[in-house]
């Protein structure tokens, strides 16, 4: 995965003193996860399960779900992928596609994932190579933090029709978007330059912390919608400054995806699957998913030896 920051030397003095702190807060917030978090944990994943790449964003309105379906597409020019659109809610997976979804991912929670309601029962093809499960809509039911965890529980059902799994999850801070990261091998932070989404996406991944050291250890970040990337550089240095000296790691870099306006029109048209993205946009979206996928297999394999 693309890296910006070099090899941290041999830490002393008060470098030494902040990584020990470091090392305590790490200590301090798996011991202070709230008991729902205890009670509910999303699973160690299966050895027979799919790598798995979850996209977040701390706001709304950074390109992350195009960004996690333009991932899709990428790796499905190689392998079989399932997009899991868990933006509970607020799911529009389907609408950037132009499609009109019988089944959504409510009716799995309703019937209590029973055979032939389970996620991979209504995952319904989209590209050569692709598939949705379509996520919920409006104020239809709403899952809460066991049936989450009862979802996580069955993305091994995939281990016979995909490579790779992305979700593509809510935008914000709270629960139902920490839980899938967290279950996640790659969990992927998406901003923008602006300092806003920023300033966001800092806070997702403390909140990430809280729930989950380990994965917020593995998170990454990616930064959308970029015109200047020696801007985008200076981004991504704050945001590792501060989770270094307040949380006690270093996300990796996922990818600068730059600005194309054609983009816009796609999503208008409900075409993005179709949509022919420019050279210099498609490499930026290659490399971060070749990376995003390398390291989630790194990752998925040594949490499977672990557990």
């Amino acid at each position: 995965m693309t890296q910006l920051v070099p090899g941290t030397p041999r830490m002393t003095g008060k470098r030494a003193e902040r990584d020990d702190q470091a090392t305590r807060l790490r200590r301090l917030l798996d011991q202070a996860r709230s008991p729902r978090v205890a009670e509910n944990q999303p699973p160690l994943p299966d050895l027979h399960m799919p790598p798995v790449v979850a996209v977040a964003s701390g706001k709304g309105g950074v390109g992350k779900s195009i960004l996690a379906l333009s991932v899709s597409l990428s790796l499905a020019r190689s392998a079989r992928v399932t997009l899991l659109d868990a933006d509970f809610g607020a799911a529009n997976a389907d609408v950037l596609l132009g499609l009109a979804p019988l089944r959504r991912l409510d009716e799995c929670f309703l019937t209590r994932f029973a055979p032939g309601r389970r996620p991979a029962d209504i995952a319904i093809d989209v590209a050569e190579r692709l598939r949705l499960v379509p996520g919920i809509v409006g104020g239809r039911h709403l899952p809460d933090a066991g049936e989450r965890c009862a979802l996580l529980r069955r993305l091994v059902d995939f281990h016979t029709t995909a490579d790779a799994l992305v979700i593509d999850t809510g935008a914000g801070v709270h629960h139902a978007v920490t839980d899938m990261l967290a279950a996640a091998d790659c969990p992927v932070i998406v901003t923008t330059c602006e300092p806003t989404a920023a300033a966001d996406a800092y806070a997702l991944l403390k909140s990430l912390a809280a729930t989950s050291i380990a994965a917020a250890s593995r998170a990454c970040i990616a930064v959308n919608l970029v015109d200047d990337h020696e801007q985008a550089e200076r981004v991504y240095r704050r945001l590792i400054a501060v989770c270094d000296r307040f949380l006690g790691f270093r996300p990796a870099l996922a990818g600068v995806i730059p600005r194309d306006r054609r983009v816009a029109a796609a999503v208008r048209d409900q075409q993005v699957a179709a949509f022919r993205q420019r050279p210099r946009l498609r490499k930026a979206i290659d490399s971060m998913a070749t990376d995003a996928i390398v390291f989630a297999k790194e990752a998925h394999r040594l949490r499977t030896a672990d557990g």
